[in-house]
């Protein structure tokens, strides 16, 4: 039987997650229960615009964690080089 390519609107089970470009028997009943849709068709635009969004805001989200990873590392760096400052004042006075 022949094939033909898909986009996946959902999740399907056992065929792949939604946004994936997969090969379907054309005996496959996907298309009637709006589980796919024919590549360059308006739903498959609008699904694969959809998941484009939602990675850029993850790798958003990703970069905000990294900075603010990044200022807490650099604080932390200051307060050490603060507290060896003090100690190394300390011995001074000690000696």
């Amino acid at each position: 039987m022949a094939q033909v390519q898909v986009v996946l609107l959902k999740d399907v089970p056992g065929l792949g997650q939604e946004g994936e470009l997969v090969r379907v028997k054309l005996g496959y009943f996907l298309l009637p229960k709006k589980l796919v849709a024919l590549p360059g068709s308006a739903p498959a635009r609008e699904i694969l615009s959809k998941l484009k969004e939602k990675k850029t805001e993850k790798s958003k989200k990703v970069e905000v964690k990294r900075e603010k990873k990044v200022v807490q590392e650099k604080k932390q760096q200051v307060m050490k080089e603060k507290k060896a400052k003090l100690l190394s004042k300390k011995v001074k006075k000690v000696v």
